[in-house]
């Protein structure tokens, strides 16, 4: 996003000021220049830099140093970063995507080159052929040739609960499904806060529970 009123004291976008730009999450969200705007770039390594840091060093240089001094943060640190994790997240999707069509279009981008990826996984290229060779050729059992998986409760629940509810009431009785982990979310997020405790990560030492320990 610009400063809209100072566009016309310019010659082109491209030669406004750092300043005229405000880039953050919401109004970049959609840009197609975000992998090229310096304006981001600066933010980010602003971000990720110490206040005495020198923007002008490399940006590996400003990343290593800036990866070394977390475990140093304050806590009120570590959330004002955190809470730009997503916006520089999909810069750095943006910037990947732009090598990626640079390079597929045949434009050298210095460092990179696009290579041959790993092979996806093997696959029948005929499988009633192959199914014929193993079982009526080769006469394996059905159990040796075909993978037998019961059907997950999604499917199960697409088969049954609209045709017959009351056998899906039995089916339903024998699905369980696991907790979800615990997952950072900002403090206006509408879910509960996690009561976190940390005594519980230790044993209880006391004379009390030693004594019943004996």
């Amino acid at each position: 996003v610009i400063v809209m009123l100072n566009i016309a004291d310019c010659e082109g976008v491209e030669t406004l000021p750092l300043e005229n730009f405000t880039p953050g999450e919401k109004q970049c969200r959609f840009c197609k220049a975000k992998a090229v705007c310096t304006a981001q770039k600066m933010q980010h390594m602003q971000t990720a830099a110490s206040d005495f840091e020198d923007l002008s060093k490399p940006v590996s240089e400003i990343i290593a140093d800036a990866s070394a001094r977390v475990p140093l943060l304050t806590v009120e640190q570590l959330a004002e970063i955190y809470s730009q994790a997503d916006f520089i997240e999909s810069w750095l999707k943006a910037v990947r995507d732009r090598v990626n069509a640079e390079l597929n279009a045949g434009h050298p981008v210095p460092g990179f080159k696009l290579v041959t990826g790993k092979q996806g996984n093997r696959a029948w290229s005929d499988e009633e052929a192959a199914r014929a060779l193993l079982k009526d050729q080769f006469r394996y059992k059905t159990e040796e040739v075909f993978d037998l998986k019961l059907i997950s409760p999604t499917k199960a629940e697409k088969l049954i609960k609209k045709a017959s509810p009351r056998r899906w009431t039995k089916v339903e009785a024998l699905i369980t499904r696991a907790d979800g982990k615990p997952t950072v979310a900002p403090e206006s997020d509408s879910r509960p806060a996690l009561n976190i405790n940390p005594v519980n990560d230790f044993d209880d030492v006391s004379d009390d529970a030693l004594a019943a320990d004996l």
